[in-house]
């Protein structure tokens, strides 16, 4: 059992980030932009593992060993009672990161998050529900609603959207990740930078940002 949600957010055309994909192959969890190629992407397993990783396609490529293509493993947190949904996941997309440069692409069967207002940003959140007996409703998600996927064994993917301010010290740290990529890759309003943020040992976040010097 499968299913898949796409989206993007931002406007097309206009500013826009690039076009991500969520999807569930039996009881496992996968996020991967567009930009990313067949080469990177976040995998969220049933046995609570997790990674960022550079994906198979990459180590075929390469000759590397597989072994050295994890970026940042992490676990699952632990759900606080059995019949209570957990946070699994987040993608960050900052307003003023969003790029009208991004390379054209198919975005028709994409889901549209419009943008933040200036100093804000849509926070992508991914939650796990416990095994349900009727299919996930909608208004019970904990944010804006975004889709839902399924799971073979009854628990469902939520993904909703909120809006929440980027705060000064965030903003200063996305500009030093920027400066630190921009001293190895060149500039470029067609590119995307991804950055994998912490907020515990158990919640994990990527931030879209732009792979331009002066935004």
């Amino acid at each position: 059992m499968s299913s898949c949600l796409r989206f993007y957010v931002g406007d097309d055309p206009g500013p826009r980030s690039a076009a991500w994909k969520v999807w569930t192959h039996r009881n496992d969890i996968y996020l991967q932009a567009r930009l990313m190629g067949a080469h990177m992407k976040v995998s969220l397993h049933e046995s609570g593992a997790c990674q960022y990783s550079r994906s198979s396609v990459w180590v075929t490529e390469t000759g590397a060993r597989n072994q050295d293509r994890h970026l940042e493993r992490w676990e699952m947190a632990p759900p606080r009672a059995p019949d209570v949904s957990i946070h699994v996941f987040r993608v960050i997309f900052p307003e003023g990161e969003l790029s009208m440069h991004l390379p054209e692409e198919p975005l028709a069967n994409f889901i549209r998050i419009p943008a933040a207002p200036v100093g804000f940003g849509k926070y992508v959140e991914l939650f796990l529900t416990p095994p349900l007996s009727q299919p996930f409703d909608p208004a019970h998600a904990p944010f804006d609603h975004v889709g839902t996927l399924t799971r073979a064994d009854r628990r469902y993917v939520v993904v909703s959207v909120q809006t929440l301010e980027v705060l000064p010290e965030d903003r200063e740290q996305l500009a030093r990740l920027r400066t630190a990529l921009l001293s190895r890759v060149p500039s470029d309003p067609r590119s995307r930078g991804w950055a994998l943020a912490e907020k515990d040992e158990f919640h994990k976040s990527i931030v879209e940002f732009s792979l331009v010097g002066d935004v």
